[in-house]
C-alpha cells in the first residue's frame, strides 16, 4: 500500500477540496485550487486523501460536470447516497497526471489577487492582499490589516471563497498567525 500511495503522489496533482453535497445521489462539489476555464477531459479515477493517504475511487460514468470556473460536480462508483458522500466532505481530491491534462492550461493560472479585500471569516477583520510571495513549496499571501502585515500560507484549506467580481477573498486565517 505504501508503494502504491507513493506512486499516486508522484503521478497525480491536488485538484481541490470537496466542499458540499450535490443532489441526493452521492455527488459532490469539488472546489478547484485555481480557476479553470474549461474541463478538457473527464477523469476515470479520482484519489481522495483519507487519513493522509490517497485512496483511489472510480469516477461514475457521466457524473463529471463543470459547474463554473471554480467548481466541478462529480460522483464516484459505490457512493450513491448523501450519507456516503458526506464522509468525503472536507477531503482533498487528486486527479491523475497534471493540471494541463484536465484543464488544457500549461500550468495552474497565476493568481491575480493583489489588491483584493481580504476578510478573515472567524474575526471579521478586513485587510488588503499586498503581494503573493512565490516561495517554492510555500507561497505566502502578504496581507495588510491596517499597519499590521500578516503572512498566510497560500493553502486551499485557508481559502473559503474567491469573488473575482467584487475582488474579495474570504479566508480562514489561523488565530496564531493573526496574533503574531
Amino acid at each position: 500500500m505504501l508503494k502504491l500511495n507513493q506512486e499516486l503522489e508522484q503521478t497525480s496533482f491536488e485538484a481541490g477540496k470537496f466542499v458540499k453535497l450535490h443532489g441526493v445521489a452521492g455527488r459532490l462539489v469539488l472546489r478547484l485550487n485555481s480557476p479553470a476555464e474549461e474541463l478538457a477531459d473527464f477523469p476515470e479515477w479520482g484519489f481522495v486523501r483519507l487519513d493522509g493517504e490517497l485512496v483511489p475511487f472510480q469516477v461514475a460514468e457521466e457524473s463529471v460536470i463543470q459547474k463554473d470556473t471554480n467548481h466541478l460536480i462529480l460522483g464516484f462508483e459505490g457512493i450513491n447516497t448523501q450519507e456516503q458522500a458526506r464522509e468525503l466532505l472536507g477531503k482533498y481530491c487528486n486527479l491523475p497526471g497534471t493540471w494541463k491534462n484536465w484543464f488544457g492550461a500549461e500550468e495552474i493560472p497565476e493568481k491575480s489577487w493583489t489588491g483584493f479585500t481580504v476578510i478573515d471569516h472567524a474575526s471579521g477583520m478586513e485587510g488588503i492582499l499586498i503581494e503573493i510571495q512565490e516561495i517554492p513549496g510555500n507561497p505566502l499571501l502578504e496581507i495588510a490589516f491596517g499597519e499590521k502585515r500578516v503572512l498566510v500560507p497560500d493553502n486551499p484549506a485557508f481559502i473559503l471563497a474567491v469573488d473575482e467580481k467584487t475582488q474579495r477573498l474570504t479566508l480562514q486565517i489561523p488565530t496564531d498567525l493573526l496574533s503574531l
